[in-house]
C-alpha cells in the first residue's frame, strides 16, 4: 500500500480523497468511503440544494422543521457521518 505525507497529515490509510460532488447529498458516499480509509467528503451544495427546494427532501432529513434551515441540515449530516464512522475511525470532512 503507498503510504503518503498526506496520509499522515490527515489521518486515512490510503493517499484518495472523494469529491463533494455537488449538487447532490453525499453523506452516503462519504461515510463508505471514510469507513474504507480514504478521506470522504460531505457535499454541502446538496444540503443546501435541498434545503432550499431545489432537490426533494430526503426522508432522513425532514425529521424536525429545526433541521430544515441549511445549519440545522449540515449539522445533522455531519453528525450521521461522525456516528456511522465512529467505529472504523473513519476521517471525513465537509466541502
Amino acid at each position: 500500500m503507498i503510504r503518503t505525507i498526506l496520509c499522515d497529515l490527515v489521518g486515512i490509510r490510503c493517499p484518495i480523497i472523494q469529491a463533494g460532488m455537488g449538487p447532490w447529498k453525499t453523506e452516503n458516499l462519504a461515510i463508505a468511503a471514510a469507513n474504507a480509509g480514504i478521506l470522504g467528503i460531505i457535499s454541502t451544495a446538496g444540503i443546501f440544494a435541498e434545503a432550499m427546494g431545489v432537490v426533494p427532501v430526503s426522508e432522513a432529513t425532514s425529521r424536525r422543521e429545526s433541521e430544515r434551515t441549511p445549519y440545522g441540515m449540515v449539522k445533522q449530516a455531519i453528525h450521521s457521518v461522525m456516528e456511522a464512522t465512529r467505529e472504523a475511525k473513519g476521517i471525513f470532512g465537509v466541502n
